[in-house]
């Protein structure tokens, strides 16, 4: 089981949430992804299948808040995923797993609706500090690392089971604060090969 916690409404406002549209009309969620850009929202590349088409549901807390039209819906382009990435092996290796989704209309920025920080070059050359310990060089191992999202809380159970005894605060978007674990030990554990530009995290008391 995921030991997440309940987030607060507008806690994490470049949270989004990647529908895809099937065929007959419906709509699938997909995946969760971040905000970067007033068109941009960065995903994984396994989570995107060609052919189909997506749009992202911003501002939500609730997993279904779209429907009730208090999101806000953004249809995409194409979606655009790295060039590394292996689609052969169905991407196992998780190489490059990025991709890149452009909304056809600007996302609208409100306190709800953020992008993510990211480094520019000017706070590189200015240097950046820990923002949860002030006196300490920015490290992955003195800061918090965080993961949210609406998947499923408890591994072996299906989707379909999990919102249909869960409609309670499981059903609203969760987080969960990661112990940073540093590759070496990470390579120890995990079945897959750890590369240097991973960053590996959890694997505590269901994180």
């Amino acid at each position: 089981r995921v030991s997440s916690d309940l987030s607060e409404d507008k806690e994490w406002p470049w949270q989004a949430t990647i529908r895809r549209r099937t065929g007959g009309g419906g709509v699938t969620q997909n995946c969760g992804g971040t905000i970067i850009s007033d068109h941009w929202v960065l995903t994984a590349a396994h989570c995107i299948d060609e052919g189909l088409t997506y749009f992202v549901d911003l501002g939500e807390w609730w997993r279904w808040q779209y429907l009730l039209q208090s999101g806000y819906s953004y249809d995409c382009k194409t979606p655009i995923v790295h060039e590394g990435y292996n689609t052969e092996n169905g991407g196992t290796d998780m190489l490059y797993d990025i991709a890149l989704l452009e909304t056809e209309e600007r996302i609208i920025f409100s306190d709800r609706i953020k992008p993510a920080c990211l480094m520019t070059p000017e706070m590189e050359e200015g240097g950046i500090y820990n923002l949860y310990k002030r006196d300490e060089d920015f490290t992955y191992s003195t800061s918090d690392l965080w993961a949210t999202g609406f998947g499923r809380l408890n591994y072996n159970n299906a989707l379909h089971e999990q919102l249909q005894s869960e409609m309670g605060d499981k059903f609203y978007l969760q987080k969960v604060n990661v112990p940073y674990v540093p590759n070496n030990v990470c390579a120890n554990s995990y079945y897959k090969a750890v590369y240097n530009h991973y960053i590996c995290a959890g694997g505590e008391g269901g994180k």
